[in-house]
Protein backbone atom coordinates (compact mmCIF):
# COMPACT_ATOMS: atom_id res chain seq x y z
CA UNK A 1 0.00 0.00 0.00
CA UNK A 2 1.20 3.56 -0.60
CA UNK A 3 2.91 5.19 2.35
CA UNK A 4 3.76 8.70 3.29
CA UNK A 5 7.06 9.82 4.75
CA UNK A 6 6.59 11.33 8.20
CA UNK A 7 7.81 14.79 9.04
CA UNK A 8 9.98 15.63 11.97
CA UNK A 9 6.91 16.66 13.96
CA UNK A 10 4.98 13.41 13.34
CA UNK A 11 4.18 11.38 16.48
CA UNK A 12 6.21 8.22 16.92
CA UNK A 13 5.50 4.92 18.71
CA UNK A 14 7.76 4.48 21.66
CA UNK A 15 9.01 0.88 21.79
CA UNK A 16 8.29 0.81 25.51
CA UNK A 17 4.61 1.54 24.87
CA UNK A 18 2.52 -1.49 23.94
CA UNK A 19 -0.85 0.26 23.46
CA UNK A 20 -2.39 3.00 21.32
CA UNK A 21 -5.88 4.42 20.73
CA UNK A 22 -8.36 2.42 18.66
CA UNK A 23 -9.28 4.33 15.49
CA UNK A 24 -12.92 3.19 15.88
CA UNK A 25 -13.82 3.49 19.53
CA UNK A 26 -10.85 5.23 21.07
CA UNK A 27 -10.12 2.43 23.54
CA UNK A 28 -6.52 1.25 24.05
CA UNK A 29 -5.19 -1.15 21.43
CA UNK A 30 -2.62 -3.82 22.18
CA UNK A 31 0.37 -3.53 19.86
CA UNK A 32 2.27 -6.80 19.18
CA UNK A 33 5.26 -5.97 17.06
CA UNK A 34 6.32 -9.64 16.69
CA UNK A 35 2.93 -10.39 15.06
CA UNK A 36 2.78 -7.02 13.25
CA UNK A 37 -0.75 -6.38 14.57
CA UNK A 38 -2.60 -4.00 16.93
CA UNK A 39 -5.91 -5.19 18.45
CA UNK A 40 -8.68 -3.24 20.19
CA UNK A 41 -9.65 -4.63 23.57
CA UNK A 42 -13.30 -3.51 23.25
CA UNK A 43 -14.57 -3.48 19.65
CA UNK A 44 -12.09 -6.01 18.27
CA UNK A 45 -10.65 -3.81 15.56
CA UNK A 46 -7.36 -5.20 14.29
CA UNK A 47 -4.70 -3.20 12.46
CA UNK A 48 -1.87 -4.80 10.47
CA UNK A 49 1.58 -3.24 10.63
CA UNK A 50 4.22 -3.17 7.90
CA UNK A 51 7.89 -2.29 8.05
CA UNK A 52 9.07 0.60 5.81
CA UNK A 53 12.56 2.03 5.28
CA UNK A 54 13.36 5.12 7.41
CA UNK A 55 15.46 8.06 6.39
CA UNK A 56 18.61 8.81 8.44
CA UNK A 57 17.38 12.32 9.38
CA UNK A 58 14.13 10.88 10.63
CA UNK A 59 15.98 8.29 12.69
CA UNK A 60 18.03 11.02 14.34
CA UNK A 61 14.92 13.06 15.05
CA UNK A 62 13.26 10.04 16.55
CA UNK A 63 16.31 9.46 18.71
CA UNK A 64 16.30 13.02 19.99
CA UNK A 65 12.55 12.89 20.61
CA UNK A 66 13.02 9.64 22.54
CA UNK A 67 15.70 11.15 24.76
CA UNK A 68 13.49 14.11 25.53
CA UNK A 69 10.57 11.80 26.24
CA UNK A 70 12.64 9.74 28.67
CA UNK A 71 13.71 12.92 30.51
CA UNK A 72 10.16 14.22 30.91
CA UNK A 73 8.62 10.74 31.31
CA UNK A 74 5.19 11.86 30.15
CA UNK A 75 2.30 9.40 29.96
CA UNK A 76 1.96 7.66 26.61
CA UNK A 77 0.12 9.90 24.10
CA UNK A 78 -2.86 8.16 22.51
CA UNK A 79 -4.08 9.88 19.34
CA UNK A 80 -7.27 9.22 17.41
CA UNK A 81 -7.17 7.53 14.02
CA UNK A 82 -7.51 10.85 12.18
CA UNK A 83 -4.32 12.12 13.79
CA UNK A 84 -2.41 8.85 13.44
CA UNK A 85 0.15 9.05 10.65
CA UNK A 86 0.30 6.41 7.98
CA UNK A 87 3.84 5.50 9.03
CA UNK A 88 5.33 5.46 12.50
CA UNK A 89 9.06 5.23 13.26
CA UNK A 90 10.32 3.33 16.27
CA UNK A 91 13.91 4.29 17.18
CA UNK A 92 16.18 2.98 14.44
CA UNK A 93 13.59 0.37 13.38
CA UNK A 94 12.13 1.01 9.93
CA UNK A 95 8.81 2.83 9.82
CA UNK A 96 5.71 0.67 10.26
CA UNK A 97 2.91 1.17 7.85
CA UNK A 98 -0.36 1.15 9.79
CA UNK A 99 -3.63 0.50 8.05
CA UNK A 100 -7.07 0.14 9.50
CA UNK A 101 -8.96 -2.57 7.58
CA UNK A 102 -12.72 -2.54 7.42
CA UNK A 103 -14.66 -3.59 10.52
CA UNK A 104 -15.92 -6.77 8.79
CA UNK A 105 -12.42 -7.90 7.98
CA UNK A 106 -11.31 -7.17 11.55
CA UNK A 107 -14.16 -9.26 13.00
CA UNK A 108 -13.44 -12.10 10.59
CA UNK A 109 -9.82 -12.10 11.68
CA UNK A 110 -10.87 -12.07 15.31
CA UNK A 111 -13.16 -15.07 14.66
CA UNK A 112 -10.38 -16.97 12.97
CA UNK A 113 -8.04 -16.14 15.82
CA UNK A 114 -10.62 -17.34 18.34
CA UNK A 115 -10.98 -20.59 16.41
CA UNK A 116 -7.21 -21.01 16.38
CA UNK A 117 -7.11 -20.38 20.12
CA UNK A 118 -9.93 -22.89 20.68
CA UNK A 119 -8.13 -25.45 18.56
CA UNK A 120 -4.92 -24.87 20.46
CA UNK A 121 -6.80 -25.30 23.73
CA UNK A 122 -8.36 -28.53 22.55
CA UNK A 123 -5.01 -29.85 21.38
CA UNK A 124 -3.50 -28.98 24.74
CA UNK A 125 -6.28 -30.79 26.59
CA UNK A 126 -5.89 -33.84 24.35
CA UNK A 127 -2.13 -33.88 24.87
CA UNK A 128 -2.58 -33.73 28.64
CA UNK A 129 -5.15 -36.54 28.56
CA UNK A 130 -2.82 -38.73 26.53
CA UNK A 131 0.02 -38.04 28.94
CA UNK A 132 -2.19 -38.90 31.93
CA UNK A 133 -3.24 -42.13 30.22
CA UNK A 134 0.38 -43.05 29.52
CA UNK A 135 1.35 -42.38 33.10
CA UNK A 136 -1.56 -44.50 34.30
CA UNK A 137 -0.49 -47.41 32.10
CA UNK A 138 3.11 -47.17 33.26
CA UNK A 139 2.00 -46.94 36.84
CA UNK A 140 -0.30 -49.98 36.49
CA UNK A 141 2.47 -52.04 34.91
CA UNK A 142 4.76 -51.27 37.83
CA UNK A 143 2.31 -52.63 40.41
CA UNK A 144 3.42 -55.88 42.11
CA UNK A 145 2.26 -59.08 40.37
CA UNK A 146 0.73 -61.77 42.53
CA UNK A 147 1.27 -64.65 40.07
CA UNK A 148 3.96 -67.13 41.20
CA UNK A 149 7.35 -66.56 39.63
CA UNK A 150 10.11 -69.07 39.02
CA UNK A 151 13.75 -68.13 39.12
CA UNK A 152 16.10 -70.60 37.53
CA UNK A 153 19.84 -70.66 37.98
CA UNK A 154 21.40 -72.94 35.40
CA UNK A 155 25.02 -73.95 35.12
CA UNK A 156 26.10 -76.34 32.37
CA UNK A 157 28.80 -78.89 33.01
CA UNK A 158 30.57 -79.66 29.72
CA UNK A 159 32.56 -82.68 30.76
CA UNK A 160 33.27 -85.28 28.10
CA UNK A 161 31.81 -88.70 28.78
CA UNK A 162 32.52 -92.14 27.37
CA UNK A 163 32.04 -92.29 23.63
CA UNK A 164 32.91 -88.60 23.10
CA UNK A 165 29.38 -87.56 23.97
CA UNK A 166 28.82 -84.19 25.57
CA UNK A 167 26.73 -84.37 28.72
CA UNK A 168 24.94 -81.24 29.89
CA UNK A 169 23.37 -81.39 33.33
CA UNK A 170 21.55 -78.79 35.37
CA UNK A 171 23.39 -78.39 38.66
CA UNK A 172 21.28 -75.85 40.54
CA UNK A 173 17.63 -75.02 40.20
CA UNK A 174 15.98 -72.55 42.56
CA UNK A 175 12.21 -72.21 42.83
CA UNK A 176 10.40 -69.34 44.49
CA UNK A 177 7.15 -71.33 44.61
CA UNK A 178 6.45 -74.97 45.52
CA UNK A 179 6.96 -77.42 42.69
CA UNK A 180 3.36 -78.59 42.73
CA UNK A 181 2.22 -75.07 41.88
CA UNK A 182 3.83 -75.26 38.45
CA UNK A 183 2.65 -78.76 37.48
CA UNK A 184 0.61 -78.93 34.33
CA UNK A 185 -2.98 -80.23 34.60
CA UNK A 186 -1.82 -83.43 32.90
CA UNK A 187 0.91 -83.97 35.52
CA UNK A 188 -1.50 -83.25 38.37
CA UNK A 189 -3.98 -85.77 36.97
CA UNK A 190 -1.19 -88.31 36.54
CA UNK A 191 -0.18 -87.89 40.17
CA UNK A 192 -3.75 -88.62 41.29
CA UNK A 193 -3.91 -91.75 39.14
CA UNK A 194 -0.50 -92.92 40.36
CA UNK A 195 -1.55 -92.63 44.01
CA UNK A 196 -4.39 -95.10 43.40
CA UNK A 197 -1.89 -97.95 43.23
CA UNK A 198 0.26 -96.89 46.18
CA UNK A 199 -0.19 -97.78 49.85
CA UNK A 200 1.16 -95.13 52.19
CA UNK A 201 -0.32 -96.34 55.47
CA UNK A 202 0.92 -99.79 56.59
CA UNK A 203 -2.45 -100.34 58.26
CA UNK A 204 -3.98 -100.53 54.79
CA UNK A 205 -1.85 -103.58 53.97
CA UNK A 206 -2.16 -106.04 56.88
CA UNK A 207 -1.36 -109.00 54.62
CA UNK A 208 2.01 -107.68 53.44
CA UNK A 209 5.28 -108.75 55.08
CA UNK A 210 7.14 -106.31 57.36
CA UNK A 211 8.93 -103.55 55.48
CA UNK A 212 12.32 -104.45 56.91
CA UNK A 213 11.99 -107.91 55.39
CA UNK A 214 11.08 -106.38 52.03
CA UNK A 215 14.09 -104.07 52.24
CA UNK A 216 16.39 -107.01 52.98
CA UNK A 217 15.10 -108.97 50.01
CA UNK A 218 15.50 -105.96 47.72
CA UNK A 219 19.28 -105.94 48.31
CA UNK A 220 19.71 -109.70 48.62
CA UNK A 221 22.51 -111.41 46.73
CA UNK A 222 20.01 -114.00 45.56
CA UNK A 223 18.39 -112.65 42.35
CA UNK A 224 15.27 -114.74 42.93
CA UNK A 225 14.75 -113.13 46.33
CA UNK A 226 15.02 -109.70 44.72
CA UNK A 227 12.87 -110.51 41.70
CA UNK A 228 9.36 -109.59 42.93
CA UNK A 229 10.19 -107.55 46.04
CA UNK A 230 10.06 -104.22 44.17
CA UNK A 231 6.33 -104.68 43.49
CA UNK A 232 5.44 -103.97 47.12
CA UNK A 233 2.97 -101.05 46.95
CA UNK A 234 4.57 -99.38 49.96
CA UNK A 235 7.92 -98.87 48.24
CA UNK A 236 6.96 -99.08 44.57
CA UNK A 237 6.86 -95.29 44.12
CA UNK A 238 10.44 -94.96 45.30
CA UNK A 239 11.54 -97.85 43.10
CA UNK A 240 9.73 -96.21 40.19
CA UNK A 241 11.70 -92.99 40.61
CA UNK A 242 15.00 -94.77 41.12
CA UNK A 243 14.63 -96.85 37.94
CA UNK A 244 13.49 -94.06 35.61
CA UNK A 245 9.70 -94.14 35.82
CA UNK A 246 7.46 -91.12 36.31
CA UNK A 247 3.97 -90.27 37.44
CA UNK A 248 3.00 -90.25 33.76
CA UNK A 249 4.07 -93.87 33.27
CA UNK A 250 2.40 -94.92 36.52
CA UNK A 251 -0.79 -93.08 35.58
CA UNK A 252 -0.83 -94.96 32.27
CA UNK A 253 -0.58 -98.23 34.23
CA UNK A 254 -3.41 -97.20 36.56
CA UNK A 255 -5.68 -96.28 33.65
CA UNK A 256 -4.92 -99.57 31.90
CA UNK A 257 -5.75 -101.62 35.01
CA UNK A 258 -9.05 -99.77 35.30
CA UNK A 259 -9.88 -100.61 31.67
CA UNK A 260 -9.05 -104.27 32.29
CA UNK A 261 -11.21 -104.39 35.43
CA UNK A 262 -14.15 -102.95 33.49
CA UNK A 263 -13.84 -105.70 30.86
CA UNK A 264 -13.74 -108.76 33.11
CA UNK A 265 -16.37 -111.40 32.44
CA UNK A 266 -18.85 -112.41 35.12
CA UNK A 267 -17.11 -115.76 35.66
CA UNK A 268 -13.84 -113.99 36.48
CA UNK A 269 -12.22 -114.56 33.09
CA UNK A 270 -11.16 -112.19 30.34
CA UNK A 271 -11.53 -112.76 26.61
CA UNK A 272 -9.37 -111.88 23.64
CA UNK A 273 -12.24 -112.11 21.17
CA UNK A 274 -15.26 -111.19 23.33
CA UNK A 275 -14.00 -108.51 25.71
CA UNK A 276 -16.34 -105.99 24.11
CA UNK A 277 -19.32 -107.90 25.60
CA UNK A 278 -18.00 -107.80 29.17
CA UNK A 279 -19.27 -105.41 31.82
CA UNK A 280 -20.92 -102.32 30.38
CA UNK A 281 -18.87 -102.16 27.21
CA UNK A 282 -21.72 -103.25 24.90
CA UNK A 283 -19.53 -103.13 21.83
CA UNK A 284 -18.15 -99.65 22.47
CA UNK A 285 -14.58 -100.96 22.27
CA UNK A 286 -13.25 -102.41 19.03
CA UNK A 287 -10.40 -104.59 17.76
CA UNK A 288 -11.28 -108.06 18.97
CA UNK A 289 -8.70 -110.82 18.48
CA UNK A 290 -8.89 -113.39 15.71
CA UNK A 291 -8.01 -116.25 18.08
CA UNK A 292 -9.86 -117.62 21.11
CA UNK A 293 -8.24 -118.28 24.48
CA UNK A 294 -9.98 -117.18 27.65
CA UNK A 295 -7.26 -118.89 29.71
CA UNK A 296 -4.61 -116.90 27.90
CA UNK A 297 -6.54 -113.63 28.14
CA UNK A 298 -7.18 -114.16 31.85
CA UNK A 299 -3.53 -114.94 32.48
CA UNK A 300 -2.48 -111.80 30.57
CA UNK A 301 -4.81 -109.54 32.56
CA UNK A 302 -3.66 -111.10 35.85
CA UNK A 303 -0.02 -110.52 34.91
CA UNK A 304 -0.75 -106.82 34.49
CA UNK A 305 -2.55 -106.70 37.85
CA UNK A 306 0.10 -108.70 39.72
CA UNK A 307 2.88 -106.72 38.07
CA UNK A 308 1.59 -103.60 39.85
CA UNK A 309 1.42 -105.37 43.22
CA UNK A 310 -2.33 -106.00 43.06
CA UNK A 311 -3.05 -109.43 44.55
CA UNK A 312 -6.11 -111.26 45.81
CA UNK A 313 -5.17 -110.07 49.31
CA UNK A 314 -3.90 -106.52 48.79
CA UNK A 315 -4.78 -103.59 46.57
CA UNK A 316 -7.83 -101.86 45.14
CA UNK A 317 -8.30 -104.70 42.62
CA UNK A 318 -8.04 -107.62 45.03
CA UNK A 319 -11.57 -108.81 44.22
CA UNK A 320 -10.82 -108.59 40.51
CA UNK A 321 -7.61 -110.60 40.94
CA UNK A 322 -9.33 -113.12 43.21
CA UNK A 323 -12.04 -113.84 40.64
CA UNK A 324 -9.44 -114.20 37.90
CA UNK A 325 -7.36 -116.68 39.89
CA UNK A 326 -10.46 -118.69 40.74
CA UNK A 327 -11.26 -118.97 37.05
CA UNK A 328 -7.76 -120.32 36.25
CA UNK A 329 -7.93 -122.86 39.08
CA UNK A 330 -11.32 -124.03 37.83
CA UNK A 331 -10.05 -124.21 34.21
CA UNK A 332 -6.93 -126.27 35.03
CA UNK A 333 -7.14 -129.87 33.90
CA UNK A 334 -6.01 -132.85 35.95
CA UNK A 335 -2.67 -133.09 34.11
CA UNK A 336 -1.92 -129.46 34.98
CA UNK A 337 -2.72 -127.94 31.57
CA UNK A 338 -4.15 -124.42 31.57
CA UNK A 339 -5.06 -124.26 27.88
CA UNK A 340 -7.72 -126.89 27.31
CA UNK A 341 -10.21 -124.37 25.91
CA UNK A 342 -7.74 -122.41 23.77
CA UNK A 343 -7.17 -122.49 20.01
CA UNK A 344 -4.34 -124.80 18.95
CA UNK A 345 -1.84 -122.08 18.11
CA UNK A 346 -2.57 -120.36 21.42
CA UNK A 347 -2.15 -123.52 23.52
CA UNK A 348 1.37 -123.39 24.95
CA UNK A 349 1.36 -119.57 24.91
CA UNK A 350 -1.68 -119.61 27.18
CA UNK A 351 -0.27 -122.30 29.46
CA UNK A 352 3.00 -120.39 29.98
CA UNK A 353 1.13 -117.15 30.72
CA UNK A 354 -1.16 -118.86 33.24
CA UNK A 355 1.82 -120.56 34.91
CA UNK A 356 3.45 -117.15 35.36
CA UNK A 357 0.25 -115.77 36.91
CA UNK A 358 -0.11 -118.61 39.42
CA UNK A 359 3.59 -118.59 40.33
CA UNK A 360 3.70 -114.81 40.84
CA UNK A 361 0.51 -114.82 42.93
CA UNK A 362 1.95 -117.54 45.12
CA UNK A 363 5.30 -115.77 45.48
CA UNK A 364 3.66 -112.45 46.41
CA UNK A 365 1.15 -113.80 48.93
CA UNK A 366 2.43 -117.19 50.10
CA UNK A 367 -1.13 -118.49 49.76
CA UNK A 368 -0.75 -122.28 50.05
CA UNK A 369 -3.93 -122.83 48.05
CA UNK A 370 -1.93 -121.74 45.00
CA UNK A 371 1.12 -123.91 45.58
CA UNK A 372 -0.10 -127.21 44.16
CA UNK A 373 -1.88 -125.77 41.10
CA UNK A 374 1.24 -123.74 40.28
CA UNK A 375 3.51 -126.80 40.68
CA UNK A 376 1.25 -128.92 38.46
CA UNK A 377 1.40 -126.20 35.80
CA UNK A 378 5.23 -126.24 35.96
CA UNK A 379 5.28 -130.05 35.67
CA UNK A 380 3.07 -129.96 32.57
CA UNK A 381 5.33 -127.33 31.01
CA UNK A 382 8.44 -129.45 31.62
CA UNK A 383 6.89 -132.51 30.02
CA UNK A 384 5.75 -130.50 26.99
CA UNK A 385 9.35 -129.66 26.02
CA UNK A 386 10.67 -131.07 22.73
CA UNK A 387 13.75 -133.26 22.85
CA UNK A 388 15.71 -130.54 21.00
CA UNK A 389 15.04 -128.20 23.90
CA UNK A 390 12.30 -125.91 22.60
CA UNK A 391 8.51 -125.56 22.82
CA UNK A 392 5.82 -124.72 20.31
CA UNK A 393 2.02 -124.65 20.05
CA UNK A 394 1.28 -128.12 21.41
CA UNK A 395 3.27 -130.36 23.78
CA UNK A 396 6.16 -132.23 22.16
CA UNK A 397 6.26 -130.10 19.00
CA UNK A 398 9.64 -128.94 17.67
CA UNK A 399 10.18 -125.52 19.12
CA UNK A 400 10.36 -121.92 17.99
CA UNK A 401 11.94 -119.07 19.95
CA UNK A 402 8.69 -117.11 20.39
CA UNK A 403 6.91 -119.84 22.33
CA UNK A 404 10.12 -121.03 24.03
CA UNK A 405 10.80 -117.57 25.44
CA UNK A 406 7.45 -117.55 27.28
CA UNK A 407 8.14 -121.01 28.76
CA UNK A 408 11.53 -119.87 30.07
CA UNK A 409 9.92 -116.81 31.61
CA UNK A 410 7.41 -119.09 33.34
CA UNK A 411 10.22 -121.29 34.69
CA UNK A 412 12.01 -118.16 35.92
CA UNK A 413 8.87 -117.11 37.87
CA UNK A 414 8.54 -120.64 39.21
CA UNK A 415 12.08 -120.61 40.59
CA UNK A 416 11.42 -117.19 42.21
CA UNK A 417 8.33 -118.69 43.88
CA UNK A 418 10.34 -121.63 45.23
CA UNK A 419 8.68 -124.20 42.98
CA UNK A 420 10.56 -127.26 41.74
CA UNK A 421 12.12 -127.03 38.26
CA UNK A 422 14.12 -129.90 36.73
CA UNK A 423 17.71 -128.76 35.96
CA UNK A 424 17.78 -130.82 32.79
CA UNK A 425 14.94 -128.75 31.36
CA UNK A 426 17.03 -125.59 31.54
CA UNK A 427 20.09 -127.25 30.03
CA UNK A 428 18.05 -128.49 27.07
CA UNK A 429 16.58 -124.99 26.59
CA UNK A 430 20.10 -123.56 26.47
CA UNK A 431 20.99 -125.98 23.65
CA UNK A 432 17.93 -124.83 21.73
CA UNK A 433 19.10 -121.22 21.99
CA UNK A 434 22.42 -122.31 20.52
CA UNK A 435 20.49 -123.55 17.48
CA UNK A 436 18.63 -120.28 16.83
CA UNK A 437 21.52 -117.86 17.35
CA UNK A 438 22.74 -116.50 14.01
CA UNK A 439 26.30 -115.50 14.87
CA UNK A 440 29.23 -117.08 16.63
CA UNK A 441 28.96 -115.27 19.97
CA UNK A 442 25.17 -115.41 20.32
CA UNK A 443 24.35 -111.71 19.97
CA UNK A 444 21.50 -112.21 17.42
CA UNK A 445 18.63 -114.73 17.20
CA UNK A 446 16.08 -116.09 14.74
CA UNK A 447 12.57 -117.50 15.13
CA UNK A 448 13.67 -121.02 14.18
CA UNK A 449 17.00 -122.63 13.24
CA UNK A 450 18.26 -121.62 9.82
CA UNK A 451 16.18 -118.42 9.59
CA UNK A 452 17.29 -114.78 9.63
CA UNK A 453 17.57 -112.93 12.90
CA UNK A 454 15.08 -110.18 13.82
CA UNK A 455 15.12 -107.52 16.55
CA UNK A 456 12.19 -109.11 18.40
CA UNK A 457 13.72 -112.60 18.41
CA UNK A 458 17.11 -111.18 19.38
CA UNK A 459 15.61 -109.40 22.39
CA UNK A 460 13.71 -112.53 23.44
CA UNK A 461 16.73 -114.76 22.91
CA UNK A 462 19.08 -112.53 24.95
CA UNK A 463 16.54 -112.24 27.79
CA UNK A 464 16.25 -116.03 27.80
CA UNK A 465 20.06 -116.28 28.00
CA UNK A 466 19.97 -114.06 31.11
CA UNK A 467 17.34 -116.32 32.71
CA UNK A 468 19.61 -119.28 32.00
CA UNK A 469 22.64 -117.71 33.67
CA UNK A 470 24.49 -115.40 31.27
CA UNK A 471 26.39 -112.65 33.09
CA UNK A 472 26.89 -109.05 32.05
CA UNK A 473 30.42 -109.70 30.83
CA UNK A 474 29.24 -112.22 28.23
CA UNK A 475 30.42 -110.92 24.79
CA UNK A 476 27.25 -111.95 23.01
CA UNK A 477 25.05 -110.21 25.56
CA UNK A 478 27.09 -107.02 25.52
CA UNK A 479 27.21 -106.81 21.74
CA UNK A 480 23.55 -107.76 21.33
CA UNK A 481 22.20 -105.15 23.74
CA UNK A 482 24.25 -102.35 22.24
CA UNK A 483 23.30 -103.32 18.68
CA UNK A 484 19.59 -103.35 19.52
CA UNK A 485 19.72 -99.94 21.18
CA UNK A 486 21.84 -98.44 18.43
CA UNK A 487 20.32 -100.01 15.31
CA UNK A 488 16.76 -100.82 16.40
CA UNK A 489 15.62 -98.16 18.91
CA UNK A 490 12.01 -97.65 19.92
CA UNK A 491 10.25 -95.91 17.03
CA UNK A 492 6.77 -94.63 17.84
CA UNK A 493 6.03 -94.34 14.09
CA UNK A 494 6.52 -98.10 13.73
CA UNK A 495 5.07 -99.63 16.91
CA UNK A 496 6.06 -103.22 17.69
CA UNK A 497 4.77 -104.06 21.15
CA UNK A 498 6.16 -107.61 21.12
CA UNK A 499 9.68 -106.29 20.48
CA UNK A 500 9.28 -103.43 22.95
CA UNK A 501 8.03 -105.84 25.65
CA UNK A 502 11.08 -108.09 25.46
CA UNK A 503 13.55 -105.33 24.59
CA UNK A 504 12.50 -103.22 27.58
CA UNK A 505 13.03 -106.08 30.05
CA UNK A 506 16.38 -106.94 28.50
CA UNK A 507 17.79 -103.41 28.52
CA UNK A 508 16.42 -102.72 32.01
CA UNK A 509 18.40 -105.67 33.37
CA UNK A 510 21.45 -104.36 31.50
CA UNK A 511 21.13 -100.81 32.85
CA UNK A 512 23.50 -97.92 32.23
CA UNK A 513 23.42 -95.49 29.34
CA UNK A 514 21.63 -97.98 27.08
CA UNK A 515 18.77 -98.23 29.55
CA UNK A 516 18.39 -94.46 29.90
CA UNK A 517 18.29 -94.04 26.13
CA UNK A 518 15.82 -96.87 25.60
CA UNK A 519 13.58 -95.92 28.53
CA UNK A 520 13.16 -92.32 27.39
CA UNK A 521 11.91 -93.36 23.96
CA UNK A 522 9.82 -96.29 25.20
CA UNK A 523 7.96 -94.44 27.95
CA UNK A 524 7.19 -91.51 25.68
CA UNK A 525 5.91 -93.77 22.89
CA UNK A 526 3.57 -95.75 25.15
CA UNK A 527 2.29 -92.90 27.31
CA UNK A 528 1.42 -90.72 24.32
CA UNK A 529 -0.23 -93.53 22.34
CA UNK A 530 -2.62 -94.67 25.09
CA UNK A 531 -6.30 -94.05 24.31
CA UNK A 532 -7.57 -91.12 26.39
CA UNK A 533 -11.25 -90.70 25.52
CA UNK A 534 -14.32 -92.87 25.26
CA UNK A 535 -14.98 -96.29 26.73
CA UNK A 536 -11.62 -97.51 25.40
CA UNK A 537 -9.72 -94.94 27.49
CA UNK A 538 -6.78 -96.62 29.19
CA UNK A 539 -6.26 -99.24 26.48
CA UNK A 540 -4.03 -99.24 23.39
CA UNK A 541 -4.99 -99.69 19.75
CA UNK A 542 -3.44 -102.93 18.39
CA UNK A 543 -1.61 -101.19 15.52
CA UNK A 544 1.37 -103.52 15.76
CA UNK A 545 2.60 -106.74 14.12
CA UNK A 546 0.30 -109.62 15.09
CA UNK A 547 -2.02 -107.09 16.69
CA UNK A 548 -4.98 -108.51 14.83
CA UNK A 549 -4.41 -111.96 16.31
CA UNK A 550 -4.17 -110.77 19.90
CA UNK A 551 -6.47 -107.74 19.65
CA UNK A 552 -6.93 -104.80 21.99
CA UNK A 553 -6.65 -106.75 25.25
CA UNK A 554 -3.37 -108.41 24.21
CA UNK A 555 -1.92 -105.06 23.13
CA UNK A 556 -3.05 -103.34 26.34
CA UNK A 557 -1.57 -105.99 28.64
CA UNK A 558 1.83 -106.04 26.92
CA UNK A 559 1.97 -102.22 26.96
CA UNK A 560 1.03 -102.20 30.66
CA UNK A 561 3.62 -104.81 31.62
CA UNK A 562 6.22 -102.87 29.65
CA UNK A 563 5.46 -99.71 31.65
CA UNK A 564 5.64 -101.75 34.88
CA UNK A 565 9.23 -102.74 34.10
CA UNK A 566 10.65 -100.39 36.75
CA UNK A 567 9.36 -102.61 39.58
CA UNK A 568 7.81 -105.69 37.94
CA UNK A 569 11.12 -107.60 37.96
CA UNK A 570 14.10 -106.31 39.92
CA UNK A 571 17.20 -105.97 37.70
CA UNK A 572 19.44 -109.02 37.71
CA UNK A 573 22.76 -107.21 37.29
CA UNK A 574 22.41 -104.58 40.01
CA UNK A 575 20.60 -103.86 43.27
CA UNK A 576 18.06 -101.11 43.83
CA UNK A 577 19.15 -98.97 46.76
CA UNK A 578 16.49 -96.90 48.48
CA UNK A 579 16.74 -94.42 51.37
Amino acid sequence: MPTKQPTADAPTLDPGVDACACPDCGMPMSVRLWLRTADCLRCGTSISLEYLPIAPSTAKANSRRKQASEQATPAPQLTPQSALPSAVAVDDIPLINVTAPPRIASRAKQLMRSLHQLLACLMSILAHLLMLLLLAILGWGSLPVEDPAIELSVVFDKDEREGDELSQSIQTVGFEVPLEDVDTPEEQEAERWAKDLAIEDPADAPNLPPLDRVADRLVSNNPYDRMLSARDPRIRQKVLEAEGGTNLTEAAVAKALRWLALHQNNDGSWSLDRFDHAGECNGRCHDRASMHSDEGATALALQAMLGAGQTHRTGIYRDTVSHGLQYLLFAQSANGSLATESDRNAGMYSHALATIALADAYALTGDEMLHDPAQRAVNFLVHAQHSAGGWRYVPGERGDLSVTGWQLMALHSARAAGLRVEPGTLAQASRFLDQVQTDRIGSMYAYQPGQRDTPAMTAEGLLSRIYLGWKQDEPGLREGVRELVRRHPVNHRQPNIYYWYYGTQLVHHWGGREWRTWNEAMSDALVTSQVRVGHAAGSWDPNTPHGGQGGRLYMTVLATCTLEVYYRHAPLFRKIKLD
